[in-house]
């Protein structure tokens, strides 16, 4: 049991501390409820697609929650 949730943790680690997915996390930190438009802007130097992919990503796993979709 230890070790599946070591495990875990280590996957939150890894989403967390890539550089994209840091900077989105503390962009919705600083600034709570956001567009994702506003994220790639922030982010003006990570591919859109990129971005909306690390948002999938970090709302699978549930460290954030997308509350619209258009």
């Amino acid at each position: 049991m230890a070790e599946e949730g070591r495990g875990l943790r280590m996957d939150v680690d890894k989403l967390v501390l890539n550089p994209a997915r840091l900077r989105i996390m503390q962009h919705l930190r600083l600034h709570g409820r956001v567009r994702t438009s506003e994220l790639v802007a922030h982010l003006d130097d990570v591919p859109r697609a990129t971005v909306y992919h690390h948002v999938k990503l970090l709302e699978e796993h549930g460290l954030i929650e997308v509350v619209e979709e258009r």
